[in-house]
Order: structure tokens, then sequence, then C-alpha cells
């Protein structure tokens, strides 16, 4: 299956948040695929979904790679790109299951000898700041496509995924 942002592209991508460079381009994959079919799809449609993730005439390089450009009213305002906010969707999903292994004896997670955990509420905390972030950018593209490609939506955007704890018992 094609995705609109390759594990490589992802993993070169600058002045983004990454995961860790030993996190297999098949992991990312997964993320990926994950994001864009819950985040970008219901957003655009299978059919705008399929032309931009086969999009090698570059016919859509401003909305996927991120440009300036004016709206109808004549301001200047900037698109981060497409690529970027499912680069941070990817990377949320990363902070939340990144370190969790299915073995035959359950979930574990990984250890390593010279590494101390974060807390539970800490990676919750950036798993939503990320998810902000990545809103953000999106909300961005959806304006960039109305604007310039002039596509319609229906309501408001969307923005799911984020929770919050609050003292339980």
């Amino acid at each position: 299956m094609n995705t609109i942002l390759p594990p490589q592209e992802f993993k070169k991508m600058p002045g983004i948040r990454k995961p860790g460079t030993h996190v297999s381009e098949d992991a990312l994959q997964a993320y990926i695929s994950e994001v864009e079919m819950l985040y970008i799809k219901p957003l655009v449609g299978d059919e705008f979904y399929i032309t931009l993730a086969t999009d090698t005439e570059g016919k859509y390089a401003g909305l996927l790679e991120g440009c300036e450009y004016s709206d109808r009213r004549g301001n200047r305002r900037f698109c981060p790109g497409l690529k970027t906010a499912i680069a941070y969707y990817a990377y949320s999903q990363y902070v939340m299951a990144g370190d969790v292994e299915s073995t035959r004896y359950g979930f574990r997670l990984k250890e390593e000898e010279y590494s101390s955990r974060i807390s539970s509420k800490e990676r919750s905390e950036l798993y939503n700041n990320t998810l902000q972030v990545a809103s953000g950018y999106l909300s961005e593209c959806r304006t960039y496509m109305s604007e310039v490609l002039g596509l319609r939506f229906e309501g408001s955007p969307k923005i799911t995924g984020s929770f919050t704890i609050r003292k339980i018992g």
C-alpha cells in the first residue's frame, strides 16, 4: 500500500520530532499507515487520498511539502504540509506504543541498561502535546485545501485521540 509519507522520507525530514534512529522502517510504516487511515483519509476522502498517495507528478507539492500562498482575501498564509502533519501524528503513535512489545507472555516494555523510563503521566503529556501540534498542522492544511484547491468540508475539523488522565479513586 502506498502512503503519502514513506518511512524513509519521515526519517530524513528536517526540523521535526522523530523516533530514534534504530526504529525499523516496518514499525514506522505501521504508524504512518494507521495515522493516514485515522486522520487523513476521513478528511479528504478515498479518491483524493489515493491521488495524494500516488502523486508522482508533483501536482499537489504545495499541499504535501508545504508552501506559502495567498488566501481569497489576499492575505499571505503558510501551509506546513500534509507530510509534516502526518509525521507528527505518527510520532505521537510512536510515543504511546514505541517501546511496547507483544510476546507470548503478554505485552512487555523494552528495557535498556543505561536508560530510565518516563512515567505514564509524562508519556501522556508528550503524546497530547505532539497530537496538538499535529492537529494544528492538519488544520492549516485543511485551510489550504479549502482556499487553494477549492475542497469543501462538512462540519468542523475533528480532533480526536488526545486524552486526559484524572485522579482515579
